[in-house]
């Protein structure tokens, strides 16, 4: 066994080590090394100085740089709760889809190992911007700190440009889950029904599909079709095959079975439906609201029955 003598970068001790080790740990401050080999000389270098180096990647946007140094730190020392939460936000905003898949578990011990309150906090906020599946969030954390994750997703509701809210409908079935749908209709849909609102005055912004669908209704008839118009386009600029089309045309179809203003914008738009789809929704429109009157007359014939037997 050869030994080597290297000084803490930490506390500047001396310390005598296996020149086989990869890690070492200073014996009189605890502060863990990573052993750097190089052609000429040995040395070894502060767990910490490779967290600093991948914040300033971070903040360069070279996630993928900033993600090997985090990575370094992370396997010297696994416990260290500062070293992975970052580690974690390299992971998910890494171009690699298999580093992003992994930011959850990353996330997820960062926030055990920490007794930061503060820290915790901005753990909880990085995790729910890259997870698609807040309810995993919730129930990860501990009980004090549910009500923190709540928040996050308000403040998403409210600011859905500038906060941490990256798809309306996870929002809403978090929300549904958590809170109730008493709780979602008198709390966010209004405030989706302003938003939405704003989004159509400001100019050609465009909406999400499940916002137009929970707001539609309670838009005038310009609002509306300003709505469809901006959702149908929205859709025609994507591939017919891709998720982000689907989802747009399917709210535009749903909602023009059951409304005229939504109907008539929607075969309008140029590009949006063949003459087979077009022929085809103007029957299942036409049978709503035939539907819909058969409907009405049975329920004023029976008004008409029940008051003239209350007589």
């Amino acid at each position: 066994m050869v030994l080597i003598k290297l000084i803490c970068k930490h506390c500047n001790g001396q310390m005598e080590l296996d020149d086989s080790l990869e890690v070492a740990t200073c014996r009189f401050c605890g502060t863990k090394h990573v052993i750097v080999r190089g052609a000429k000389s040995t040395d070894c270098k502060d767990v910490n100085e490779y967290v600093k180096e991948g914040i300033a990647f971070i903040e360069m946007g070279q996630f993928d740089k900033a993600y090997e140094h985090f990575k370094k730190a992370v396997d010297a020392d696994p416990n260290n709760s500062d070293a992975l939460g970052w580690y974690a936000i390299a992971m998910s905003r890494s171009s690699s889809p298999m580093l992003k898949s992994g930011a959850s578990s990353a996330f997820e011990k960062s926030y055990r190992l920490s007794n930061n309150e503060e820290a915790r906090g901005v753990i909880i906020s990085a995790w729910l911007s890259h997870e698609v599946d807040f309810n995993r969030v919730y129930n990860a954390v501990d009980d004090t700190h549910k009500e923190v994750v709540i928040a996050r997703m308000l403040e998403g509701v409210e600011k859905p440009f500038l906060g941490i809210l990256l798809t309306y409908i996870g929002v809403f079935k978090f929300l549904l889950d958590v809170r109730g749908e008493e709780y979602v209709k008198e709390t966010i849909i209004p405030k989706w029904i302003e938003q939405l609102k704003s989004l159509l005055s400001a100019g050609k912004i465009y909406p999400d599909p499940l916002l137009v669908e929970v707001a539609y209704h309670n838009l005038n008839d310009e609002e509306k079709r300003k709505a469809i118009s901006l959702l149908a386009t929205d859709a025609c600029r994507w591939p017919r095959d891709t998720d982000h089309h689907k989802m747009r045309r399917a709210a535009v179809l749903r909602l023009s079975v059951q409304d005229e203003v939504a109907f008539k914008d929607a075969i309008r738009v140029e590009s949006f439906l063949t003459f087979k789809e077009s022929t085809q929704l103007a029957r299942e429109n036409a049978a709503f609201f035939r539907s819909k009157k058969e409907a009405e007359k049975k329920e004023k014939k029976a008004e008409k029955k029940g008051g003239f037997f209350s007589r």
